[in-house]
């Protein structure tokens, strides 16, 4: 694992080949110039390869997706009973520790062990493509709230401001975890953002706000997590033309 010391930018994982580094299966790389050089003027990058980390090697024998017994697993292409599935999943619990501390995470497109959608699936002599990588996935369902994309979804101009936007408003949020939240500081948040949210989706917006003043005397531990979870399914939704937010900018 690498990661850039640039205190003041933003803490973002991505996938270690995107950053040019020579972890592939055939000791290549994937370098995206966007993502290395656009984004890496504000994201502070933390770089990772789950395939090296469980001790796959470079080069290394491909792995694949497969479905047996309406089981994902993931499996050596040529040596099928070597099964990595438990050490990616065990990979990702063991990232944890700065998982949690990151804004957002760029994969590997199409990847067994990185890949956010679409990965391809072995059933016997048929492929299909609904997987999801197994590390990816595993992150996914302990932080259901982070921000991610993969290189293609940052290809389109939509999708990469999209993720760009969340990834700024859930490094604010994090702060104000950080800080003590309390119902003013929430509100006040909100206030920030609401503009924001509107330009996703106007209705799911005002049900928020109005959940949001009727729920002054509720349990705020309990009440925080409703608001990151409609709050980030609000942020999901592509606006449907451009509109004037400043992505890159705090709202103050």
């Amino acid at each position: 694992m690498a990661q850039t010391d640039e205190p003041n930018k933003i803490p973002v994982g991505v996938s270690s080949c995107l950053l040019g580094e020579h972890v592939r299966y055939d000791g290549g790389h994937r370098h995206d110039t966007y993502i290395a050089k656009t984004l890496g003027r504000y994201f502070k990058f933390t770089s990772f390869c789950p395939e090296v980390n469980i001790g796959l090697g470079i080069p290394r024998e491909p792995i694949k997706l497969v479905n047996e017994d309406r089981k994902k697993r993931c499996v050596g292409t040529i040596n099928t009973d070597q099964d990595h599935t438990e050490p990616l999943i065990q990979c990702a619990d063991q990232q944890a520790h700065w998982h949690k501390d990151i804004c957002g995470y760029i994969f590997k497109k199409g990847s067994p062990s990185c890949g956010i959608e679409k990965v391809e699936v072995f059933r016997g002599d048929q492929v299909t493509y609904d997987g999801t990588g197994i590390y990816a996935a595993r992150l996914m369902e302990k932080f259901p709230h982070l921000p991610i994309a993969d290189e293609a979804r940052l290809g389109n101009t939509h999708q990469s401001s999209n993720f760009i936007q969340r990834v700024f408003i859930y490094h604010r949020w994090q702060t104000l975890l950080a800080n003590e939240l309390c119902w003013e500081t929430l509100t006040t948040f909100h206030k920030q953002h609401e503009q924001i949210l509107i330009s996703h989706n106007e209705q799911l917006t005002g049900q928020l706000s109005l959940l949001l003043k009727q729920s002054g005397e509720s349990d705020l531990k309990l009440f925080q997590e409703v608001y990151i979870d409609k709050m980030t399914a609000i942020l999901k939704i592509i606006p449907p033309r451009e509109n004037n937010t400043d992505t890159l900018a705090a709202k103050n």
